[in-house]
């Protein structure tokens, strides 16, 4: 339901009140997270999206309607992140991520500075050697979580 959900947001063309244009406000950056959550959770709240279908999903409409921006941010980059990405880790669309890291001025400075190497292999390198590297990122994220459940198992 997520994914519709999103998929139904992000298609909205209407104009939102405030000079922002819905394609603003719904925009995302290449990691999933709203370009400007602010904007997204107000055009919700003020039912400037086109569709309810949004309101299907109980834990959106509830951040949506709370004050905790950061986890309404978290929410919804984790519901982008499940339609641009393969639960391997891999993009759905590897072309059109690659261009969106290159186009996303904000993105690309951020990944620059904390991963150069990583930014130069997604402006210069391989359609495939970016798959393995993203792929690569979620193996070590899982171990990472893995890690820290069993630590938390541990203590307990």
């Amino acid at each position: 339901m997520c994914r519709i959900v999103v998929l139904l947001l992000a298609s909205s063309l209407c104009t939102a009140r405030g000079g922002f244009t819905m394609d603003e406000a719904m925009a995302i950056h290449p990691d999933g997270t709203p370009a400007n959550p602010e904007a997204l959770r107000d055009a919700l709240r003020r039912g400037d999206v086109d569709s309810n279908a949004w309101q299907e999903d109980a834990t959106l409409v509830a951040l949506a309607n709370g004050d905790d921006l950061e986890a309404f941010t978290d929410y919804m980059q984790h519901v982008n992140y499940e339609l641009m990405f393969y639960p391997d880790g891999s993009a759905r669309d590897i072309v059109a991520w690659r261009q969106a890291v290159r186009d996303d001025r904000y993105y690309a400075e951020l990944l620059q500075g904390v991963a150069p190497d990583f930014f130069n292999l997604v402006d210069s390198g391989t359609d495939e050697a970016v798959q393995d590297t993203l792929r690569s990122q979620r193996r070590a994220q899982r171990a990472q979580l893995a890690a820290a459940a069993q630590r938390e198992k541990n203590e307990l």
